[in-house]
């Protein structure tokens, strides 16, 4: 890979990220109040869902990663630093989800623990 190959795919790595996290940002779940702003850690509307997708973002991860392996051992396909970028394409986001999916849950039952509390 030459010096514009590797530009263009830090560039679009960067423009990929920021368009996901602009989403997240965006669009709201069923229910969610739309005037306070997110927290800067919440991709999702539900733990649910940013569960499932830091799941299969991981999963991918994994797979790049082992891509990676291969690659650096057998000294085939793609340049390795292909493969440490596609590692970081679905690795960054299946943190931000799986972070997002744990502080959720956390939320979740600090407002059952008050609401009991209250009762």
């Amino acid at each position: 890979m030459g010096v514009a190959g590797l530009a263009s795919s830090v560039l679009f790595l960067v423009y990929d990220f920021a368009v996901l996290l602009i989403g997240a940002r965006i669009f709201r779940g069923k229910g969610e109040p739309v005037a306070p702003p997110r927290p800067w850690w919440q991709m999702t509307a539900r733990q649910k869902l940013s569960n499932n997708l830091g799941s299969w973002l991981t999963v991918l991860t994994t797979l790049a990663v082992a891509g990676l392996v291969i690659s650096f051992f057998a000294h085939l396909g793609p340049s390795n630093l292909d493969i440490v970028l596609l590692v970081l394409y679905f690795g960054v986001p299946a943190y931000l989800y799986l972070n997002s999916a744990a502080r959720l849950k956390s939320d979740r039952e600090s407002e059952e623990l008050s609401a009991q509390a209250i009762s």
